[in-house]
């Protein structure tokens, strides 16, 4: 990448963080995808229930598949077909009450 893009979305992103601390949230800054998910596996406390929201990046980064080797209990509504309503409610029911909530932010303003 050009080295002035790089250096703008370091920079976009880092006052990101500094916004949303100010505002009372748990934010951190990373470099790339490993990094991003380290730091996702080791802010989730052992045995914590993790719900799953619709994000393709937490999917992509494969946290699903490590937490369920780590022993955790995964709520994935995505895992449930259309067809089978009533379980695919009871699993987003149950993920309003989940020890821990992943999901990704599709815009974030400074």
């Amino acid at each position: 990448m050009d080295p002035i893009k790089t250096w703008y979305a370091e920079d976009r992103g880092k006052r990101a963080v500094e916004a949303l601390k100010k505002r009372g949230f748990t934010a951190f800054y990373v470099e790339n995808q490993d990094q991003a998910k380290e730091m996702t596996l080791k802010e989730i406390p052992p045995g914590a229930v993790v719900a799953v929201g619709g994000s393709g990046t937490i999917r992509g980064l494969k946290i699903i598949e490590d937490l369920r080797a780590r022993g955790h209990k995964v709520l994935d509504h995505w895992e449930v077909p259309y067809s089978r309503v009533e379980e695919s409610f009871q699993i987003r029911r149950a993920q309003q009450t989940s020890d821990v909530f992943l999901t990704s932010s599709n815009a974030i303003t400074l």
